[in-house]
């Protein structure tokens, strides 16, 4: 991957498009559409992009409440194992080793402050593995 594709692939991802529209991409490149279209198709074939996905307003979507949280686990606890249990709720949308103090980062989007408190007493009291919990609501995102 050189910075012709990185610059491709940032373009992608500042025009949030679902598909790739090569011609739009040129343009801001000042690159031909073909190279474009030829360098996209060869960052799918070697793995680089593998998927394209919405970005969704979910204000506009009929609202969400999003939060994030930290977990310490009890030493012994089987990571991968935990980390699925967790992902089969899905109202936790990523999970992340995170260096530090502490061992799990986490994230959470639901439809309402209770359902919020549902997700976090399940993990934070029910989860045996967890040692420590600390969470935290966002308001509002902000992306690239």
């Amino acid at each position: 991957m050189d910075d012709l594709d990185g610059r491709i692939i940032g373009a992608m991802k500042k025009g949030i498009m679902c598909t790739p529209k090569a011609a739009e991409i040129a343009k801001r490149l000042k690159v031909p559409a073909s190279t474009v279209h030829v360098r996209i198709k060869k960052l799918e074939k070697d793995g680089i992009i593998i998927s394209y996905a919405p970005v969704v307003d979910y204000e506009k979507a009929g609202g969400v409440l999003e939060g994030f949280f930290l977990m310490k686990l009890h030493s012994g606890t089987d990571i991968d194992s935990f980390a699925k249990r967790l992902l089969s709720d899905e109202r936790i949308i990523e999970l992340r080793w995170v260096s530090g103090a502490w061992a799990m980062l986490g994230h959470i989007r639901v439809k309402d402050f209770t359902e919020y408190m549902d997700v976090v007493n399940s993990i934070s009291v029910r989860a045996t593995e967890v040692m420590e919990f600390m969470d935290f609501i966002s308001p509002k995102g902000y992306t690239v």
